[in-house]
């Protein structure tokens, strides 16, 4: 049988991120997957149109659908509001021993704003506590933080702060970092940081989604017993090639 994870997140209408992104990344590991939808967004690769965050009773449903289905894995994605981490905060209580990726998604990479005011310390205080990695882009680690992350050494600062907060394990993605490598930065309690580096590919950001991907292949990784370092630099390998595959078959357009 198949392994499955429950990806929890949005849609994305223009199909680059999202929903979409977490299901082709688990076809990619031979993976099914159960789907609770927490917002539908209407989006270009250019612009936020609108998002709708479903109604509660809707995403609670969605979970309690999945609960009759065995799950290998948990990848959270966008949360709108407070009600939905509440939601979430409740089912994950339910499954204390399934590895659980937390991948948090405040704006669209157009900068449209996908969450309301005042979640982000929220997310952090309700969720930290049942999640097995936390993944923040250095932007979103800024956020969350109120702190500078833009090289380096402050995205190390970064996972350590959050650490602190209550992380069991975060890795701090690279792609917005300065320098001419792509560092991803894990830290774990207890623990030395590690750093997973990649030559940084021109146009890299132009492909969207990367870190929706980046969140599913660990969260697959580590549904296969894989240890969380291991998976963290195999899942970054996985992406360094799709984003390097996009890129050829949009030159090739």
């Amino acid at each position: 049988m198949r392994k499955r994870l429950l990806i929890i997140g949005a849609s994305d209408s223009s199909g680059g991120a999202g929903i979409k992104a977490d299901i082709d990344t688990l076809s990619a590991f031979g993976f099914e997957g159960s789907i609770a939808i927490t917002s539908v967004t209407a989006q270009t690769n250019h612009q936020l149109i609108c998002k709708y965050p479903v109604p509660n009773q809707i995403l609670l449903d969605q979970l309690k659908a999945s609960e009759g289905t065995l799950i290998d894995g948990i990848k959270i994605g966008l949360l709108p509001n407070r009600e939905s981490i509440n939601i979430v905060r409740d089912f994950l209580e339910k499954t204390p021993n399934t590895p659980s990726i937390l991948d948090p998604v405040f704006s669209s990479s157009s900068k449209g704003e996908l969450t309301n005011e005042n979640t982000q310390a929220y997310l952090l205080e309700q969720l930290l506590p049942f999640v097995t990695l936390l993944t923040p882009n250095a932007i979103e680690a800024s956020i969350l933080t109120n702190k500078e992350c833009k090289s380096l050494e402050e995205a190390k600062d970064s996972a350590q702060s959050l650490i602190e907060s209550g992380a069991k394990a975060v890795l701090v993605k690279g792609g917005h970092l300065t320098g001419t490598l792509s560092s991803n930065v894990l830290a774990q309690t207890s623990m030395p940081h590690q750093c997973f580096e990649k030559p940084r590919i021109r146009y890299g950001s132009n492909c969207r989604g990367t870190g929706c991907r980046l969140a599913s292949a660990i969260c697959c990784l580590l549904a296969c017993q894989e240890k969380l370092s291991s998976a963290c630099r195999k899942a970054g390998d996985f992406v360094h090639e799709y984003i390097k595959s996009e890129l050829s078959k949009n030159r090739q357009a």
